[in-house]
């Protein structure tokens, strides 16, 4: 922990769990939805950073924003696209490609958003 800057530190400490618009609920891994329970709720897990089910399933609006997540990877290789969630963790990690996504905050609430997605794939030839 001594060989870690104090300046990481501190950033890691500001960093926020999500970041919220009118429009949009970016998130790590996802969100409860009202009403639901989940498997890691009795070992104290934050949710935003850990949930998977029910949030993948539930096909509800959430507060009437769309989720934009990632931690759970795609096997298709390609994002997640819902009425109400965006998943962008397309599997880099095991060697799919790493998935950004260009989002206009002006497509009306109630749309299918449709995101400019930009994958770049890991060469490891190169």
């Amino acid at each position: 922990r001594d060989q870690i800057p104090q300046a990481h530190w501190e950033f890691i400490q500001a960093t926020e769990l999500e970041y919220v618009t009118e429009r949009y609920h970016f998130v790590h891994a996802g969100l409860l939805p009202a009403g639901k329970t989940w498997e890691g709720a009795p070992y104290g897990l934050e949710p935003r950073l850990w949930i998977r089910e029910p949030f993948l399933s539930y096909r509800p609006p959430l507060d009437g924003r769309v989720v934009v997540f990632g931690h759970t990877p795609q096997r298709t290789g390609q994002p997640l696209l819902q009425r109400n969630k965006i998943g962008l963790d397309t599997g880099a990690v095991f060697g799919g490609p790493l998935t950004a996504a260009a989002i206009n905050p002006e497509v009306p609430i109630g749309r299918l958003p449709r995101p400019d997605f930009i994958q770049v794939i890991y060469d490891s030839a190169s």
